[in-house]
């Protein structure tokens, strides 16, 4: 059963993949509240953490949150790949804490999701390498048995999205994966500008190509 789902789960991932190659990923985006994006994530992924040993936390916002613009089915894609990477990676008796406040500094105008686990944690040297394609980090390599498509897509959309990914770690203190989304500019269906320069795609995209033969060859071979 396990197996039928990892294989489920690469099928949509394959599809999402080829959706944003050939430029056909739609976004369907209105103005959203944070605290229920993190809600609807945690619902449809409790029962496995609870299987698992480990409990998930919503922890409290330190003030009301201004809403996002964004799109809340890949919004909630999101969130779930990250939180799924998290429990994967979280021994039983630990915690997932997921939260969201107000970007800061250079992610003014934005609100920032975060997704912190108590497992091993992530060595500084993979920091960025989690969300490329296929890759993980040694720790993460022995603990997961997934595609490593679920964090490229998460950032290809977060991205697309116009919003920022990123993870902070200290090994053996855990892992917290963060990205941010757009507010909703003030008096219109639109998002803030937050973010001056724009992430090139491109080379991510070319590098999920180059890389997803040989992923598709360890499932389908």
């Amino acid at each position: 059963a396990r197996n039928a789902e990892r294989l489920g789960t690469l099928i949509d991932d394959i599809m999402d993949f080829e959706k944003l190659r050939a430029g056909r990923m739609e976004f369907t985006c209105e103005a959203l509240g944070a605290e229920e994006l993190l809600d609807e994530a945690a619902a449809s992924l409790n029962s496995w953490a609870v299987a698992k040993g480990v409990r998930i936390m919503k922890a409290a916002s330190e003030q009301a949150l201004p809403r996002v613009w964004a799109d809340r089915r890949r919004v909630v894609q999101v969130l779930t790949n990250l939180l799924s990477n998290a429990i994967k990676f979280t021994p039983a008796g630990g915690r997932i804490e997921l939260s969201a406040r107000r970007g800061r500094h250079q992610h003014a105008g934005t609100v920032q999701f975060r997704v912190k686990d108590t497992g091993p944690g992530i060595p500084a040297k993979d920091l960025d390498r989690v969300f490329r394609c296929f890759e993980q980090s040694a720790l993460g390599a022995k603990a997961s048995q997934g595609s490593g498509l679920g964090l490229t897509l998460a950032r290809s959309m977060v991205t697309l999205l116009g919003g920022r990914i990123w993870a902070e770690s200290w090994p053996g203190l855990g892992a917290t994966l963060c990205f941010t989304l757009p507010l909703v500019a003030r008096g219109a269906d639109r998002p803030v500008e937050a973010y001056t320069k724009p992430v090139e795609l491109t080379g991510l995209l070319v590098n999920l190509t180059k890389r997803l033969n040989s992923v598709i060859a360890v499932f389908f071979g």
